[in-house]
């Protein structure tokens, strides 16, 4: 990860239904163009909760999510009023 630049790439480009073009992709990758630069990046994905571990931050994302969720009204694409409106 700290040779490469592939997180932020992979972000931007591999998965996402719009990705951006090589020019805006340049933008993003700016920052990050040295090992030690990247580090800070590392850090951040050591951190991500995955398997349910660690348990106390899973929790913590699970309530925040379903606070978001009881506040305000579901939008998006898997709203089928949104979805009718806009297939006309």
């Amino acid at each position: 990860m700290l040779d490469q630049d592939l997180l932020v790439r992979q972000a931007f480009t591999g998965g996402v239904l719009q990705p951006v073009g090589d020019d805006d992709l340049k933008t993003y990758l700016a920052p990050y163009p040295t090992r030690e630069s990247r580090r800070p990046l590392l850090a951040w994905a050591r951190q991500m909760p995955l398997g349910g571990e660690p348990a106390e931050l899973v929790a913590r994302i699970d309530a925040t999510t379903s606070a978001d969720r009881r506040r305000r009204p579901e939008t998006g694409p898997r709203d089928r009023r949104a979805v009718r409106r806009l297939a006309g």
